[in-house]
């Protein structure tokens, strides 16, 4: 295997072993491989080939497997970038809502918490939809968490850790998100 370093299994009496093995040894099911140079996730594999096709040389040259994400890669690969949408979503929704506007104009608003500051917007929807104190303090929570988390290009993860300082509990919320996405993606893999 070209550009991979294999983990062999070997069954020893009552345990399975593993070792390095060279680029000339014969894979076999189950066996682990990293992909060296490889610029992006995932990169290791578990060998899905049969062993009698492995043997038999019945794999037309190409050795089959399924790629193996650590958890940091999967929540990276996987879960991130959608975490970060909805969340902007719904804090633009919460936005769109505090001021009974309709959801059409998103794109609007969202221009707009991209150019004006944050006292400056709530002053301007204040006006416009009559807005209580309590309100206005709410619309200000949620353009400061919107502003604070979006307002400059970031990575996903960068986003993500944003979000979560905006909660009171910045721990717990990472976490309880976290662990509940590796919950439904756990069930689906049981």
């Amino acid at each position: 295997m070209n550009g991979a370093l294999a983990v062999k299994k070997d069954f020893d009496g009552d345990k399975f072993e593993t070792r390095s093995v060279s680029e000339a040894e014969v894979l076999g099911q189950g066996d682990i491989f990293h992909l060296i140079g490889k610029k992006e996730p995932p990169y290791l594999g578990v060998v899905i080939n049969a062993d009698c096709d492995l043997a038999n040389g019945k794999i037309d040259g190409v050795v089959s497997y399924l790629p193996v994400y650590t958890l940091t890669e999967y929540i990276h690969e996987f879960w991130l970038a959608d975490f970060v949408a909805n969340q902007k979503t719904q804090i633009l929704r919460n936005i769109l809502g505090l001021c009974d506007a309709s959801h059409e104009e998103e794109r609007h608003l969202t221009e707009w918490l991209g150019s004006e500051d944050c006292d400056c917007i709530v002053e301007s929807l204040s006006v416009s939809a009559s807005l209580n104190q309590k309100t206005q303090k709410r619309l200000s929570d949620l353009i400061d968490q919107y502003q604070s988390a979006f307002g400059v290009a970031r990575t996903s993860a960068e986003t993500f850790a944003r979000i979560c300082s905006n909660q009171k509990d910045e721990s717990g919320f990472a976490k309880n998100n976290c662990k509940a996405r590796i919950h439904r993606w756990a069930m689906v893999i049981w």
